[in-house]
């Protein structure tokens, strides 16, 4: 993981298949040259704007500076999972996928700990369905969020 936001910023844009020139093309509002300039961390001359930021890791997929940012902020990222829009009945699915997220979670923690002690692979397995059952929540807390009248 790049811990430095400026050095997210130059390999997002440099790292995107066909280079910065690609990227810029994609973008449609900024050239290959200022673009270039605004992620290279040598330059104080040109500056990514937050805006640009986002449509670059939109395009890109690459999340690379939300993660250099989370990281220096001491937070964490975790994608959310797609949740169908309407119904009570997608609610009472994304809550269920809750518990069955809960569950995976626990059996990973229990057969990982079945031996007293927890290898690096298998604490990656813990923190990934970790990861699962927090974004599940995150989706379920802002489908509720919708919901609510004033």
């Amino acid at each position: 993981m790049i811990i430095n936001v400026e050095d997210a910023a130059f390999h997002t844009a440099h790292d995107f298949p066909g280079g910065v020139a690609a990227l810029a093309q994609r973008m449609g509002d900024v050239s290959p040259n200022v673009l270039n300039k605004k992620v290279d961390p040598r330059l104080d001359t040109h500056h990514l704007r937050l805006d640009e930021s986002v449509k670059m890791q939109s395009i890109s997929g690459d999340f690379r500076i939300l993660e250099a940012m989370a990281f220096t902020l001491n937070h964490v990222v975790i994608p959310l999972p797609e949740f169908p829009e309407s119904g009570d009945m997608s609610l009472l699915d994304g809550f269920m996928d809750i518990i069955n997220e809960m569950a995976d979670f626990t059996r990973a923690f229990q057969q990982s700990w079945a031996d007293g002690k927890i290898t690096t692979k298998e604490f990656e397995n813990i923190k990934n369905e970790a990861a699962d059952v927090q974004a599940r929540f995150a989706a379920i807390v802002s489908r509720i969020g919708d919901m609510k009248v004033d």
